[in-house]
């Protein structure tokens, strides 16, 4: 099994970090992984109505805030 990100960051006395960096994981058995719905299963899916939160027009990509019917932003 590998170790999650969690398990290899672990703090030391002096601060620190300790482990080695996790730059990828195996995600386990193709078979078992949800392609349709990502990560987040259909539980995770938005639901509409959506509603408009923000707008930043900082810095070179301008992007939005939205929410959904779960109250996920």
């Amino acid at each position: 099994m590998v170790p999650s990100y969690s398990q290899t960051t672990q703090k030391k006395k002096g601060g620190g970090q300790s482990g080695t960096p996790i730059i990828w994981a195996a995600p386990g058995k193709v078979e078992k992984l949800d392609f349709a719905s990502g990560p987040g299963g259909r539980a995770g899916t938005p639901k509409p109505p959506f509603a408009f939160i923000e707008e930043s027009l900082s810095g070179t990509t301008p992007k939005v805030r939205i929410g959904d019917a779960n109250g996920v932003r």
